[in-house]
């Protein structure tokens, strides 16, 4: 905080609670009082009455009355926020620090927990060590409005509230927890996921940090066509603990469908042997994932053998004709595996149908028709990726870059 000035470090406090509604009546944070601000300085009150003063009549600070959140008494209390005029001046404050090198992170008054000691946290109450804890965890954003009631006065946040940590603080906090402690972290976490409509893919990892493994299930089932669609590394390994001590049928082939996506074939193919002999879900699986392996005889044979009409066995048996070099027989059953998604309900998959189709279409030389077909993908795929590519084939299709010679939507990376 060197050549800052006392009135300078007033601006950068108070502007992290200029967010607030400053037609607060009832239960104001106690920060934005003279005492508060006092305290945060490590200045005595009357010190900061009086340089609260000078800024009211310059007028780069304004006050309220409201009573203060936790305070017994009923009586109301100054509370102070920047004007106009005082932000303008902390933003060029801001400009300045940075442009001479320092970290805007340290141009706040150091009494958060991104400036003390791990034993200055460790002295904090369960409660409190718990919360912070938990958003040490969370990858998304979180806001001051969605923690617990009540002052967290060792939490930082920025101009429009969310907490702001550190990365080196998030690690320093967690390297003090124990096994149990990050459990029960993770668990708060996970709530907190719920509450707040976080990603469900958050709420998963926290979940089975948590170890609640029963929930964790329920949810990977729930959100499977989301994350089969969209698969991520990690959750390789995720699906493989969920599937530890574990006969759901849908939880395995759903984790080794991602695991399959993700080219893991070998964990997917001992994830799959895991699943009820015989089934068609089963039989399904293997054979694409011995096309996936590059073995195309024997994934035609498995599809063939285990092709009983619905979505899942005639998109297998259709992937593996195309890859034998039998496009049009791969569209007779690309037909009925669409059929099989409408009657059965669920389109999943109608996207990777339908562009299979088109790339059957290539392979026949039916360039436009296989155009009007991606057209349709895009219009009803949910996988980014897969839409970016179908836009980018079908530019190729209209500036006529694809040929006999160059046929399939593999070959044009889809």
């Amino acid at each position: 905080m060197d050549n800052i000035t006392l009135r300078g470090r007033v601006m950068l406090y108070l502007s992290k609670y200029n967010h607030l509604d400053r037609r607060i009546v009832y239960g104001a944070p106690f920060d934005i009082t003279q005492d508060g601000v006092a305290i945060a300085l490590n200045i005595t009150r009357s010190y900061s009455s009086l340089i609260l003063n000078r800024m009211e009549e310059e007028g780069t600070v304004e006050y309220h009355l409201a009573t203060i959140l936790g305070s017994k008494s009923k009586n109301k209390r100054r509370i102070y926020f920047l004007t106009g005029r005082g932000m303008k001046e902390k933003e060029d404050l801001v400009k300045d620090l940075e442009s001479r090198g320092v970290d805007p992170g340290d141009i706040y008054p150091k009494d958060d927990i991104n400036h003390c000691s791990s034993e200055a946290f460790e002295g904090l109450d369960m409660e409190e060590r718990d919360i912070i804890g938990s958003i040490c965890l969370i990858d998304g954003k979180v806001s001051r409005t969605s923690l617990p009631d009540g002052d967290h006065p060792m939490i930082p946040f920025d101009l429009s509230g969310d907490v702001m940590l550190k990365e080196s603080t998030r690690e320093r906090i967690i390297a003090t927890a124990d096994d149990d402690t990050l459990r029960r972290w993770h668990s708060i976490a996970a709530d907190w996921c719920t509450d707040n409509d976080s990603d469900p893919r958050e709420r998963l990892r926290h979940l089975l940090g948590a170890g609640r493994m029963r929930e964790a299930r329920r949810l990977f089932v729930r959100e499977r066509y989301g994350l089969m669609e969209s698969p991520e590394r990690w959750m390789i390994d995720v699906g493989t603990e969920l599937c530890r001590g574990c006969d759901d049928q849908t939880v395995i082939e759903t984790a080794a469908r991602i695991a399959m996506e993700l080219d893991d074939t070998g964990t997917s193919r001992e994830l799959a042997s895991r699943m009820t002999d015989g089934t068609t879900a089963r039989e399904s699986l293997m054979a694409e994932i011995s096309l996936k392996e590059g073995d195309i005889e024997d994934a035609l044979s498995i599809a063939l053998g285990c092709y009983n009409g619905d979505s899942t066995s005639a998109i297998a048996l259709g992937k593996c004709m195309l890859a034998a070099g039998r496009p049009s027989e791969g569209r007779v059953f690309l037909a009925k595996a669409r059929r099989a998604l409408v009657e059965e309900g669920c389109v999943f998959r109608l996207d990777e149908a339908l562009a299979l189709d088109a790339e059957c279409a290539m392979e026949m030389g039916s360039f436009e028709e296989a155009d009007t077909i991606l057209e349709m993908v895009s219009h009803v795929t949910r996988n980014r990726e897969l839409g970016e590519r179908v836009a980018a084939v079908r530019g190729r299709i209209t500036r006529g870059e694809v040929s006999e010679d160059c046929v399939g939507l593999q070959v044009v990376q889809i």
